[in-house]
């Protein structure tokens, strides 16, 4: 391990996606940097199960589990492996199976103000070794229309709807994009897509007008 090939330090790597995927692959990236704002990832807001979608009907949040995953995955193991640990706690059904990590982005976000905030500071929490950013800090919801004429609206019911044949995947309303994700891809010399599910955690980034002309834009190599 001592001769284990880094990447470059100012090497710049961009994750685009979401869901366990992105966490399997930023988990790897990270021990092949030195530099702590190398990998940037980039995460889908648009997940509606789970404790992420309870958070979302309960208080109205943008959905923070696969950010929380995406820190999780990006922190720093030998210092806060606990608190990564406690991160992804999830109560018993009396605390309506509530991740631990979600209540906590819930908690910094009334302290800070805002979303984006209780991000960042969880990110300082778990001392990650690089940037998590959400595609959007605005509100909106996943729909696909089906070969079959149907229209499936939410990110958990297009998942669990079987059988289906995707002939197109849109937003309710015009998306928004986050401005530091456009900056950051703007200085990317490498942008990952996924791994993961490809309608639900990678093409919902796309959605989002800016963030797919910034990519086109870019000279980056696209993998």
């Amino acid at each position: 391990m001592k001769n284990k090939q880094v990447f470059k330090e100012d090497l710049k790597i961009i994750c685009i996606g979401g869901g366990t995927g992105l966490f399997s692959l930023l988990n790897g990236l990270k021990k092949y940097t030195t530099n702590t704002n190398q990998i940037t990832a980039i995460v889908t807001t648009l997940d509606t199960g789970g404790s992420s979608g309870k958070l979302i009907t309960q208080y109205g949040i943008l959905p923070p589990g696969d950010l929380r995953n995406c820190m999780v995955a990006l922190s720093n193991e030998k210092q806060t492996k606990l608190l990564a640990k406690l991160f992804q706690y999830r109560f018993d059904e009396y605390l309506d199976n509530h991740n631990f990590g979600n209540l906590l982005i819930k908690a910094l976000q009334d302290i800070t103000g805002d979303f984006e905030s209780a991000i960042e500071e969880a990110s300082k929490l778990l001392q990650i070794k690089g940037k998590v950013l959400p595609v959007s800090t605005h509100k909106n919801t996943l729909i696909a229309k089906l070969e079959d004429g149907r229209i499936i609206e939410g990110e958990e019911s297009i998942d669990l709807e079987e059988n289906k044949i995707i002939k197109e995947l849109y937003l309710k309303k015009k998306g928004v994009s986050n401005q530091k994700a456009i900056d950051e891809i703007k200085k990317a010399d490498i942008i990952i897509f996924g791994p993961g599910d490809l309608y639900s955690s990678i093409l919902p980034n796309l959605l989002f007008e800016d963030i797919q002309q910034s990519i086109q834009q870019s000279s980056a190599k696209k993998i």
